[in-house]
């Protein structure tokens, strides 16, 4: 029977945190840094070592005890310079009423305990023998403690948490070069058609899912099938992954191989949903695999996933802000709407923020689809709107 698109969205939700909890049964997967980017985190990892390693300087300035320079608060305190110390030197030892030129990074000497930015001294280089200081240092300005950031054994980060960019930075900076994160959502796209099995036409839907699924971090395997139910069943039985997305083969025609193979099972619903384009719909489990029916022309299958599938499935593949950004704008000219559906046009947002169609409502246009930067949205009561008049959009491509 017919739903609404409520309920179909909820029952799709279901389905991913199905397939969810089949990625989450599978090991763990060991990943380099450079490649975790919006990976998550498997376990909690904790900081291998102290990070910084050692007391270092926050500032370019002169390294001193503290002690030396008290006096400073009443008359100016004239220190011998004693060797510089540069990032990455080893660790010294600064003699008692010495300075010692140091650069940012590098460790504070053994004795001293605060460093004097070269600004607020006299000469105001480190070519002098000799360096004058007008004011006292108190102890720890400008020095960066051992573990300041984090001590060794703390957690840097506990799982679940997706890598940032400067989630790889702290990693890396804690010495770690691999993390365990949660293994790849796994999804089979299934084309079916006998015309897209003989190459009569081009697979298109496939490829344009598959991006859009690999986009937001899911590992994809492409297949076809032709509108042989037995063929169809047999390769879900070779199937090893998380979730399956069909196209085509849902609606009432003679040869609609998914709907013929999914029906008779017990946890299967195939119909439509109030929603154009896009109406035909189905979804099923079949021996615990998670099963999403798209239509099969191609601007529907995109505008079924976007509406009911990618939101969910972003959040599960670590997205940080899986939804697209939305908005409301004037409309730019005049349109109709078929009544009951909510009739998702394609277009974009003009010089004057105006929304602006592109094509025509046709399910089968992708070529407007493709130079499309925003879905723009006719709720179902609504049959005409005149220019100037207010509607809803999502953002689909950078602009």
């Amino acid at each position: 029977m017919t739903v609404s698109l409520e309920t179909h969205r909820t029952e799709v939700e279901r389905l991913l945190t199905l397939a969810d909890q089949r990625r989450r049964a599978r090991p763990a997967d060991s990943c380099p840094l450079p490649q975790s980017l919006g990976r998550r985190l498997a376990r909690d990892v904790a900081a291998p070592e102290d990070v910084p390693a050692f007391d270092n300087s926050q500032m370019d300035g002169f390294a001193v005890r503290s002690t030396d320079l008290r006096s400073a608060t009443t008359a100016p305190v004239t220190l011998p310079v004693a060797a510089p110390i540069a990032a990455g030197a080893s660790a010294v030892s600064l003699t008692p009423g010495t300075a010692a030129p140091i650069m940012t990074g590098a460790p504070i000497p053994a004795g001293a305990d605060a460093v004097i930015p070269i600004e607020r001294t006299r000469p105001g280089d480190f070519s002098a023998p000799e360096v004058t200081f007008d004011a006292a240092a108190p102890g720890g300005q400008y020095v960066r403690p051992r573990g300041d950031d984090i001590r060794a054994g703390a957690v840097l980060m506990p799982a679940g948490t997706s890598i940032s960019v400067a989630g790889i930075g702290a990693l890396t900076g804690a010495g770690l070069m691999s993390v365990e994160v949660e293994p790849t959502l796994r999804i089979a796209i299934i084309s079916t058609g006998d015309e897209i099995a003989n190459g009569q036409i081009p697979d298109s839907n496939s490829a344009a899912l598959a991006a859009a699924c690999a986009e937001i971090g899911a590992h994809v395997d492409r297949f076809i099938c032709s509108d042989s139910p037995d063929e169809f069943d047999e390769l879900l039985d070779r199937l090893d992954h998380d979730l399956a997305l069909t196209i085509g083969g849902v609606s009432a025609g003679a040869y609609e191989v998914v709907r013929q193979a999914l029906s008779p099972l017990a946890e299967a619903w195939f119909d439509h949903v109030p929603l154009q384009p896009g109406g035909p719909q189905g979804r099923a489990v079949r021996a615990g695999l998670p099963i999403l029916c798209l239509p099969g022309n191609p601007v529907s299958s995109l505008v079924s996933f976007e509406l009911f599938i990618r939101p969910g499935l972003a959040r599960r593949c670590g997205q940080v802000d899986p939804d697209r950004p939305c908005g409301t704008a004037p409309l730019a000219a005049p349109l109709t709407s078929i009544p009951g559906k909510l009739q998702v046009r394609r277009g974009t947002l003009d010089e004057h923020g105006e929304a602006r169609v592109i094509g025509g409502a046709g399910s089968h246009l992708l070529a407007a689809y493709a130079v499309a930067t925003h879905l723009i949205f006719v709720p179902a009561e609504i049959e005409e709107l005149a220019a100037g008049d207010t509607v809803s959009w999502w953002r689909i491509a950078a602009l």
